[in-house]
């Protein structure tokens, strides 16, 4: 009887997570710390070069002594957000304990804490004059990371609970302002001078906190984590302000400059505490299929012949615990199996089910039901059994290549910066005289424009013409891995007129300025988290190394109508002289004749450079949209937009009365519309060559002015490899 009862499969065991190996991801959370006090000096740096009666200066110095000060602390909150990637290690003789290790890197939107010191006033002369001063600051947190251990307790199986402690490193924007007001003996203000500092520092200390992570799919896990933090105190820093103090209290003429020098004497201490969110996704294959090879074991349905024909080991698990899915269902080789190599059975299995192995050239995978030879991708995709994604030709490093295989490409790219902006508004070239200059060196000292006490520009920018020639190099270490390097020749070129005159305001003539050479290289690693038959998402971690040279020198044409060599303007230097840090990720997906795809690229300096400065923290992002229109060619378009920060701190050998040598006229906001084509060009035997081109201007512009604003660009590429 028992005979003629139905047969009963066993009731399926869902395979566990696995705990092991690489991963990465993206985070997301809040920031509130405190920042220590920060100490300063004011004192007069006036030489007999530039007074009018230097026999006088002895008798006057007694009255301008150093004064200290101390800016109190205060506290900075705001939001964080960034990548992760990490590695996980598990052993029998660790049972529930999780080991691992984790670098992380965020950009932090952090509010200024503001503080203020006392006025402080003194009679410079017997005969009642005042020179008053007053000092403000400010410290903002900018970016922040870790490298750091963990250890964790599995107390369920999805479910890991850990500690974590180590090595941090942020950049803490310190800013700095002294005023100083002189009135004579009736009290009337005769000279009202502003100065101020700010510097970008990079502070390093230590980390520790304890979180949750728990793996709620195959591969992709959630985690709540809190961290405190702690950076120690910065370098000390040194800026000049150069301020045109009324000379007649002194017995001299107007105008004579007086030099006061604001130091940062101890950058202060920051530390506070992080509250954050993240989704990590784990490369390894992510299963120790419970009934399928549990853990060290061999599974229960393990072990089967393999013979010519039979059983294979549709089932068998490997020394790890890995389902290995079988080379399919239906013995004879199990070469004719429905799901080919890679099987349906577990989260992931060797060979990435329904997903053409690197070898194959189909979606269902060697022996699926495509067969060895797969069917050939629409478009040829970018590497063997993935679909081609369109890309615009100004958008790079969006793709990823398979294992062992390269790819080069050349994309020329051509622009051109036109009219002067002071914010989001256009100014006239005679309006940019009446801007004052901000000097920003002691070289900057001599007073050049007897007749122009208030130092206001002298040059307003007509044009400038850029061209720069990139180069790029990728390698697949792994088909999830790619290492990425990139290397450009820059051409850029300045058209200036030169104003003269009391007021600046009569044209002199034209002037030109011009550098060209090879500028920073960049070494990338490109980290792929996820990818299907349509989705592709990657993140890329790099460096960028100063290759490119920040002591360029022009000829330029000085009011006077001499001509002078100097040291080139910030804007037409080749390189950042600095150490930077490169972050980003790129998201693409396609579906029939559509393409899409996402993509943001971070660039944060790692110190300042030889000449004393560092640029900003910038950030661009771009959105874009494809359509195949016919056989391997394709019509695109994209909207991207930049923000990036001033230059902080000051290159001595960088002067003169023009914008281009002012830190604070660096920095701002744009956003353009660009649209193009791609072009798939094929040849028998050889991999498809990528030629696309696109244009576009911006639709919206703000820039810290007056500043150069962008009219038109041109971006071209041609990709190939092997």
């Amino acid at each position: 009887m028992a005979a003629d009862l139905p047969l009963r499969e066993p009731a399926p065991i869902l395979p566990l997570p696995k705990w092991e190996g690489y991963y990465a991801g993206l985070d997301a959370g809040g920031v509130a710390a405190s920042a220590g006090s920060i100490g300063f000096t004011t004192a007069p740096a006036v030489t007999g070069k530039y007074l009018t009666d230097p026999v006088m200066w002895p008798m006057r110095a007694p009255f301008w002594a150093i004064q200290n000060g101390e800016l109190a602390g205060g506290g900075v909150g705001g939001f964080l957000g960034g990548i992760q990637i990490g590695y996980n290690y598990r052993s029998k003789y660790l049972g529930p304990l999780v080991a691992g290790v984790e670098v992380d890197f965020q950009g932090v939107g952090a509010g200024n804490r503001n503080s203020s010191g006392a006025t402080f006033a003194r009679n410079i002369l017997v005969n009642g004059d005042t020179l008053s001063n007053s000092a403000s600051g400010a410290s903002s947190l900018q970016y922040l990371g870790t490298l750091r251990g963990r250890l964790g307790y599995l107390v369920d199986p999805t479910l890991l609970v850990y500690a974590t402690g180590g090595f941090a490193f942020g950049g803490v924007e310190h800013k700095i302002a002294l005023s100083s007001l002189y009135a004579n003996a009736a009290g009337l203000p005769i000279q009202n001078a502003i100065g101020s500092l700010a510097t970008l520092t990079p502070q390093t200390g230590w980390t520790a906190g304890a979180g949750v992570e728990w793996m709620f799919m195959p591969d992709w896990s959630f985690k709540v984590e809190y961290l405190y933090f702690s950076l120690d105190g910065g370098k000390v820093r040194t800026a000049s302000q150069a301020y045109p103090l009324a000379a007649n209290a002194f017995g001299g003429a107007n105008g004579v400059p007086a030099d006061w020098t604001s130091s940062v004497v101890s950058s202060p201490r920051m530390s506070g505490s992080i509250a954050r969110v993240g989704l990590n996704y784990h490369f390894a294959s992510n299963v120790a299929a419970a009934g399928h090879g549990g853990g060290d074991a061999e599974g229960a349905h393990g072990g089967g012949a393999k013979g010519d024909g039979d059983a294979s080991d549709s089932h068998s698990g490997d020394a790890n615990g890995i389902q290995k899915g079988g080379e399919g269902h239906a013995g004879a080789g199990a070469r004719s199996g429905h799901h080919g190599a890679g099987g349906q059975h577990g989260w992931k299995q060797k060979g990435a089910s329904h997903v053409a192995d690197a070898s194959a050239g189909g979606h269902k995978g060697a022996g699926g039901l495509k067969g060895a030879s797969g069917g050939k991708e629409e478009h040829d995709g970018e590497h063997k059994g993935k679909v081609h994604t369109v890309v615009p030709a100004g958008v790079y490093g969006a793709h990823m290549v398979g294992a062992g295989e390269m790819r080069f490409a050349y994309t020329p790219s051509y622009g051109v910066m036109r009219g002067n902006y002071v914010g989001s508004s256009t100014i006239a070239p005679y309006q940019v005289t009446q801007i004052p200059w901000v000097p920003n060196s002691v070289f900057a000292l001599p007073n050049f424009f007897a007749a122009n006490p208030t130092r206001t520009l002298r040059n307003a920018p007509d044009n400038m013409k850029m061209q720069m020639h990139m180069f790029h190099g990728m390698f697949g270490v792994t088909d999830w891995f790619n290492v990425m390097v990139m290397g450009a020749l820059s051409d850029k070129n300045m058209s200036m007129t030169v104003f003269r005159g009391p007021n600046g305001s009569t044209p002199l003539g034209p002037t030109n300025s011009a550098t060209q050479g090879w500028g920073d290289t960049m070494l990338q690693g490109l980290v792929r988290l996820y990818e299907d038959d349509i989705h592709h998402l990657h993140v890329n971690l790099g460096l960028s190394l100063p290759t490119g040279s920040i002591s360029e020198e022009i000829i330029h044409m000085h009011p006077s109508g001499v001509f002078f060599q100097k040291r080139a303007y910030y804007g037409l230097q080749l390189g950042t002289g600095t150490y930077d840090g490169l972050f980003g990720f790129t998201y693409r997906g396609k579906v029939d004749a559509w393409s899409w795809g996402l993509i943001y690229r971070g660039r944060a300096a790692l110190g300042e450079n030889q000449s004393g400065y560092l640029r900003g923290l910038s950030n661009e992002i771009s959105a874009w949209g494809a359509y195949d229109i016919a056989s391997g060619l394709a019509a695109t378009g994209r909207v991207a937009a930049t923000i990036w920060d001033r230059i902080y701190g000051h290159d001595v050998l960088i002067w003169g009365a023009q914008q281009g040598t002012v830190p604070d006229y660096q920095g701002g906001e744009r956003v353009k519309l660009l649209g193009g084509f791609e072009y798939l060009l094929k040849s028998e035997g050889m991999k498809p060559v990528r030629i696309a081109v696109e244009a576009g201007a911006p639709i919206y512009q703000r820039l810290n002015g007056p500043q150069l604003g962008q009219s038109w660009e041109l971006n071209t590429a041609l990709n190939f490899g092997f």
